[in-house]
């Protein structure tokens, strides 16, 4: 879990299960984990946590594991209050879990942070690719943030050779925003883009990919 925080201070206790994995002695502790409450606030929990021995988990052999966990407030990532892009569905031209990242609310150090997940369309190059949000519900939306995966020098996957944002009418069609601005294509940063606001169920980016090389996304927001 990333957000859970556990205390060496805190006793541990060892029992027997005998209704799990056909019975194993099972460790529990209390930790401190975090929530997101009905304000959309995020707020400290108590939590218990049940280990099991890494044998029971992954019966692969002998072998080593260590296992790192948060003890200190700041080795634990912390929670962030629910947006409009993070309760969003999200989809894609290229189906793959990694497309979960887009909302994940991590943010990369650079455009090759490999200590987080990131969605890319490789080995694809000289195509219109797109990933889309659907809203919970009807939203107005203003602005867009997004962080590109670019893996130069040696890497597979580039800043795109240009994008643009679509939004879901009333009708249902899609059509571009009106940009305030020219639609920024940089490294190592969000790339900003606001536009006129519409009122929409889903937005949508439509990203052609450079003629020899692929692109991905590490994170889009969404601005209100």
């Amino acid at each position: 879990m990333r957000h859970l925080l556990l205390n060496e201070s805190n006793p541990a206790t060892v029992t027997y299960d005998g209704q799990l994995l056909n019975g194993l002695n099972v460790v529990k502790t209390a930790a401190l984990t975090q929530e997101i409450n009905a304000e959309n606030k995020v707020v400290d929990k108590e939590a218990t946590v049940t280990a099991i021995p890494y044998y029971a988990w992954a019966n692969r052999g002998t072998g080593d594991m260590t296992v790192w966990v948060a003890d200190k407030p700041g080795g634990m990532v912390p929670l962030k209050p629910a947006t409009i892009a993070s309760k969003s569905k999200v989809s894609g031209s290229l189906r793959n879990k990694a497309i979960r990242s887009l909302n994940d609310q991590l943010e990369p150090a650079n455009s090759h942070d490999a200590s987080i997940p990131y969605y890319h369309w490789w080995p694809m190059k000289d195509t219109t690719q797109w990933v889309q949000y659907d809203f919970e519900k009807s939203s107005k939306v203003s602005g867009v943030e997004v962080y590109w995966f670019d893996d130069s020098p040696w890497g597979g996957c580039r800043v795109p050779a240009s994008w643009k944002v679509l939004y879901k009418d009333a009708q249902g069609e899609w059509k571009e925003v009106k940009a305030k601005t020219a639609y920024p294509s940089e490294k190592d940063k969000f790339n900003t883009l606001d536009f006129d606001p519409v009122e929409t169920s889903a937005l949508r980016l439509e990203v052609r990919l450079p003629k020899e090389h692929a692109s991905g996304i590490m994170e889009w927001k969404v601005k209100g």
